[in-house]
């Protein structure tokens, strides 16, 4: 990897793959690839978070949290709240790192339309 790229900056692009071949129902059978990218970076926060710091890698850092909220959901329906507390904690860390962009919307807005995007940009 270049100079200032996490050593394992794959296990974004791995579970973030996992997670756009899943369908909703069917997102929990990516745990291994989100679990996988949780523990790195809790493992290599400071490596991780000057990465992110950067403007140009803001999109990985929305990929981070796009992957962790499964996870979190995962852990609340094992009734394992601990370990859901902790990674939703970074997820919110994520999110509120990353602002939203109308690039990255989502491609829900294109079939429930224009109400979709206000709601997301709290302009309703």
């Amino acid at each position: 990897m270049p100079a200032g790229v996490p050593d394992n900056f794959l296990f974004i692009h791995e579970a973030s793959t996992k997670f756009a071949m899943l369908g909703e129902a069917k997102r929990m059978y990516g745990e291994y690839e989100y679990k996988k990218l949780y523990d790195d970076l809790v493992a290599n926060e400071g490596e991780w978070m000057e990465f992110f710091a950067h403007l140009a890698n803001r999109t990985h850092a929305g990929d981070c949290a796009m992957v962790l909220q499964p996870l979190t959901r995962i852990y609340f329906d094992r009734g394992n709240h601990d370990a859901c507390g902790e990674v939703l904690e970074m997820h919110c860390a994520f999110v509120k790192s990353t602002p939203i962009e109308w690039g990255s919307i989502g491609l829900a807005n294109f079939v429930n339309g224009p109400s979709t995007i206000r709601t997301k940009l709290g302009t309703n």
